[in-house]
């Protein structure tokens, strides 16, 4: 696949991907391309609301075993390492612990303990 002036080879194979059932299928384009406009509280905000809209509608946590929820996953690891350091402030402090109650509440329990 050629990529276009200007087009990485990578975002050629994510556009390509992006309407098929393949890995990339229903990822946000957010995720992929449209953060770097913005600024830092802008984007951790929409980071912020793509994960919780994920939680509410899947009803579980970001698997690290599906490639297109892996930068959710991060997202709240790096989150949750700053919290844990004393580096996370408020209001985003507030706003992620509220996160991290709804990952409790969907948190997977093992059906055979």
């Amino acid at each position: 696949m050629m990529a276009a002036r200007g087009t990485s080879v990578l975002s050629v194979h994510v556009r390509a991907a992006m309407g098929t059932e393949g890995c990339f299928a229903g990822l946000t384009e957010r995720w992929i391309y449209g953060t770097k406009d913005m600024d830092q509280d802008t984007r951790w905000l929409t980071r912020y609301q793509d994960v919780m809209d994920f939680m509410e509608k899947n009803h579980r946590n970001p698997s690290r075993h599906r490639m297109e929820e892996h930068d959710m996953l991060n997202w709240l690891k790096a989150n949750r390492k700053k919290m844990n350091a004393g580096e996370l402030l408020e209001p985003r402090l507030g706003k992620f612990k509220e996160l991290l109650a709804l990952c409790e509440e969907y948190r997977r329990v093992n059906q055979y303990a």
